[in-house]
């Protein structure tokens, strides 16, 4: 990692165990893989497949859920108390059950700006927007079991950097911010806009923080 390279995720953990940083990060040493985590990200291509390329989302999350299955095991391994056929018949419900009435402008939108600007930048922040329907919506697509607060919601992290990144992009803020629980198929919105420039002050200060302990 760059020295000044950061994501959502990398600031979270941080902020959550700085040891874990530091492994994770500055080490790179890998560790196994959840078997949700691979189911999650099964899911994601599925979504992107079918929008992009009219792919069968069952058709795309099998091959992608036991190929991820398979590239994990030769690396450190798996971990999970679920069993692979196990959780792939949760992914396959969840494809099932997911609302394909969506229509996006964007998928899996790429980002990588100098933040919180290109005047007086602290790092370039990375990340990918799930999806971006037409009138300033963001959706992230989520599949853990357990639904967020609306306050864990309004303070999160990832949620304003997404909010912040659209400015970036688009010139202007999204109208809204969305968690899609994949699993529950509710959309519950991210008051991330509430405060939000003093929100985006707190990461600032959390970034240089972490520079600044590096």
């Amino acid at each position: 990692m760059s020295n000044g390279e950061f994501s959502a995720s990398r600031i979270n953990t941080y902020k959550t165990c700085p040891k874990l940083f530091y492994y994770k990060y500055i080490e790179r040493q890998e560790e196994p893989k959840h078997i949700l985590t691979i189911m999650g990200s099964a899911l994601h291509k599925s979504i992107e497949n079918f929008y992009l390329k009219g792919i069968t989302p069952q058709a795309t999350f099998t091959k992608e859920f036991y190929n991820g299955v398979v590239y994990a095991e030769s690396r450190l391994g798996v971990v999970g108390r679920d069993t692979p056929a196990q959780v792939a018949m949760l992914g396959k419900s969840i494809m099932d059950a997911i609302d394909w009435s969506f229509k996006p402008i964007e998928l899996e939108k790429g980002f990588e700006l100098p933040f919180p600007d290109k005047e007086n930048p602290v790092c370039i922040l990375r990340g990918v927007i799930d999806m971006i329907l037409d009138g300033g919506i963001i959706i992230d697509h989520k599949s853990s079991k357990t639904k967020p607060t609306k306050k864990k919601l309004a303070e999160n992290y990832q949620f304003t950097l997404y909010a912040w990144a659209y400015k970036e992009l688009y010139g202007q803020l999204p109208e809204r911010v969305y968690w899609h629980h994949l699993r529950t198929q509710e959309l519950l919105e991210a008051d991330v806009l509430k405060d939000f420039d003093q929100k985006l002050t707190n990461i600032v200060e959390d970034v240089k923080l972490i520079i600044a302990d590096r």
